[in-house]
């Protein structure tokens, strides 16, 4: 049996937990799929959705698995929109969520994610790059944050309800500037897909 490991460094506030995705993939094909993520609310939906994986709260790069022990890996790493409104609040990181050490960290570039893969020993790392616009509304967009739900969350729902309300005031300015036709907002995203040969 194939084994398949799916890793989450930062899932964003409103998104689907990306071990669903593959593990459904896994699944069809046989495999025995495990997930980490570095935000417990997101391990609790994982393990819900994905519910004969082996889901576990994990950050990279330690994870409580052997070495070699998977035959492929899928990681997501996701860059929030709504950060930039909590920075231009003055909001400031909770103790309890440090900061990715820079000796840990890397670029979130084509370049940055190959040299990624390449440093942990695969070959021929070939990175692509897919854009789409991801649509929603100010409340759905919002809800995530107000309710804690992954970093971001974490970090908003830590602010005193002063900065709370400021945070919020700049993330409706931030969401004017995606809104379209009936209010929908159209958030546009970008994604790296890297492969390699081990």
């Amino acid at each position: 049996m194939k084994t398949v490991l799916t890793a989450s460094e930062e899932s964003d506030e409103r998104a689907e937990p990306q071990s669903d995705h593959a593990w459904a993939a896994g699944r069809e094909h046989g495999a025995k799929v495990s997930a980490v993520d570095v935000e417990p609310g997101m391990v609790t939906r994982a393990a819900a959705a994905a519910y004969t994986a082996d889901v576990r709260l994990a950050t990279l790069p330690q994870l409580p698995f052997t070495e070699a022990a998977f035959d492929a890996a899928v990681g997501n790493f996701v860059l929030n929109h709504a950060t930039r409104a909590v920075r231009a609040a003055g909001a400031t990181r909770p103790d309890h969520l440090p900061a990715l050490a820079p000796e840990d960290d890397f670029a979130r570039t084509r370049q940055g994610f190959a040299a990624l893969l390449g440093e942990a020993g695969l070959a021929d790392v070939v990175c692509d790059t897919l854009d789409w616009d991801h649509r929603t509304t100010v409340e759905e967009w919002w809800s995530g944050p107000a309710a804690g739900v992954a970093t971001i969350g974490q970090v908003v729902t830590s602010q005193s309800p002063a900065v709370v309300a400021e945070i919020r005031g700049r993330f409706e300015a931030l969401a004017a500037e995606f809104a379209g036709p009936g209010g929908v907002l159209h958030l546009p995203h970008t994604a790296l897909l890297a492969h390699g040969r081990a």
